[in-house]
């Protein structure tokens, strides 16, 4: 056993030496992107059709897994989130899978795609990545604080799957995930947004066109609060995630006041929208309803706030009483 993990060790070092980058090297670049699997409506878009896209851009670090830094670009392409709500991807949906030209893959979870610091990249540093050579070159997938061989370049194919998926690196071993211990600093575009309520247990996150006035969050009644105006212009997108944790029954999501149905996105907890052409000022509401349990937990909390106030007041009475016998001994009253 003992030599077969030596022999195992050997043989992934010997592979990342020969093939660290298998994926990025004198490919001819793809001229279309297929997004298929679990998705109500598959596509297959030309990446002249992609740069019309809504796009982001952020200065991120790309790391191979050997521990050395490769790049640090400001890299520009259309957020995941938004070519999977346009695929409107199926309920059980699980992972993404990644394909390259040259037939390397790699995935994420849903949950990961759907950050909207999750892009397909189109440029770096204003360079179309099609026109760049070498390990930097390829349209490629931007995952911060991963590392690279989860960065799949020369995408050709976009998989939603429900099941569990090992690329080229994970079946050799490497994680899953492939998440850095420590997440090199990143500076992301001011289109890209995020909101995590923590004691609320809400996640809310997105891109927009539009521009941002404010984001509120009211404590007491537990409604979130986005203003937001587009310019008429050009093309206008308001792509939202929201997640939800245990103690919620439902979300809705009201624009100016009026109810807007909520795509479901392969988890009970997990849900999107994507507004396109709107324009003008507007207000997005986010109302959260509380649980059965959630709410028990409440009714908990507030016996625990009587019982501290019970206690400060008994310690407020007992101080008292003291200040009161120290005063009638010293004046022996």
């Amino acid at each position: 056993m003992k030599k077969f993990h030596i022999i195992l060790f050997l043989a992934i070092i010997i592979l990342s030496s020969i093939m660290p980058h298998a994926n990025v090297y004198s490919m001819d670049e793809p001229k279309e992107l297929i997004v298929d699997g679990l998705v109500e409506n598959p596509m297959k878009i030309s990446y002249n059709e992609l740069k019309d896209f809504p796009q982001v851009w952020e200065v991120v670090e790309l790391w191979c897994v050997e521990g050395y830094k490769v790049v640090k670009y400001n890299w520009t392409g259309v957020p995941l989130i938004y070519l999977l709500s346009k695929a409107k991807f199926k309920d059980g949906s699980k992972e993404i899978i990644f394909y390259a030209s040259d037939g390397f893959t790699s995935s994420v979870t849903l949950r990961e795609a759907l950050e909207p610091t999750a892009i397909l990249a189109l440029e770096a540093n204003g360079t179309n990545l099609s026109e760049v050579k070498g390990r930097e070159g390829g349209y490629r997938i931007i995952l911060p604080c991963r590392w690279g061989y989860k960065w799949v370049s020369h995408v050709s194919r976009i998989e939603v799957i429900d099941y569990d998926y090992k690329g080229l690196w994970e079946s050799l071993g490497y994680p899953d995930e492939g998440k850095m211990s420590i997440c090199p600093e990143a500076l992301v575009s001011d289109a890209i947004f995020s909101l995590n309520i923590e004691a609320y247990k809400i996640n809310v996150s997105g891109f927009t066109t539009g521009k941002i006035g404010k984001m509120n969050f009211n404590y007491n009644e537990e409604v979130l609060k986005i203003d937001l105006s587009f310019s008429s212009n050009f093309e206008t997108f308001l792509n939202l995630f929201i997640e939800e944790g245990k103690g919620y029954s439902g979300i809705d999501l009201l624009v100016d006041g009026r109810k807007v149905n909520l795509t479901l996105l392969g988890n009970q907890n997990i849900k999107a929208i994507l507004l396109e052409g709107i324009e003008g000022e507007h207000t997005i509401t986010i109302l959260a309803y509380e649980s059965e349990i959630r709410g028990h937990g409440n009714v908990s909390n507030t016996i625990i706030y009587l019982i501290i106030l019970v206690a400060i007041v008994m310690v407020i009475i007992y101080l008292i009483f003291v200040f009161e016998y120290r005063i009638k001994k010293n004046f022996k009253i």
